[in-house]
């Protein structure tokens, strides 16, 4: 899909994309020295390690966490991008967005064991962003409410 392209609902733009799924309060993880990716609110604060999410924010867990190709790059040399991937979803943060460019290690099967469904790719630069919420990762069956846990339809037909 291209940037300009917008089937089955999905946001145009980069800047559309993280607007969407915006959740306050929120972080920026990359390395020193970067520009940021347009499209970030303004109140947000830039760190380098999934760690200092706890140490800076009480309570100790992000709206948001997003992630530049940068930083997923440098996780990636370290051998723990999936580690802290993994972290950031069940520790850190509500929702995860990763920014990741075309020398990102990880495949499209990987990312989505890892619970991240692709919101925005750009054929021609090569960068997609991968989301990850808390609240909307698996879709829910039908059968799975409090009105059908026990199979109230059963009790008297069969002796448990």
């Amino acid at each position: 899909m291209s940037a300009a392209s917008t089937s089955e609902g999905r946001p145009s733009t980069l800047e559309e994309a993280i607007a969407r799924q915006c959740i306050d309060p929120v972080v920026l993880l990359h390395p020193q020295g970067i520009a940021l990716p347009q499209g970030l609110p303004r109140d947000h604060r830039q760190l380098q390690a999934t760690s200092e999410i706890a140490e800076t924010l009480d309570p100790p867990r992000a709206g948001l966490a997003v992630l530049t190709a940068e930083w997923l790059g440098v996780a990636a040399e370290q051998d723990c991008l999936e580690r802290a991937l993994a972290a950031l979803r069940d520790l850190y943060a509500q929702a995860v967005l990763a920014l990741a460019d075309a020398s990102c290690p990880l495949a499209p099967a990987q990312w989505r064991s890892l619970g991240f469904l692709p919101h925005w790719h750009d054929e021609n630069t090569g960068l997609t962003l991968q989301g990850f919420n808390l609240y909307d990762y698996k879709h829910r069956p039908d059968w799975l409410n409090a009105k059908h846990w026990a199979n109230p339809d059963l009790w008297d037909v069969y002796r448990w």
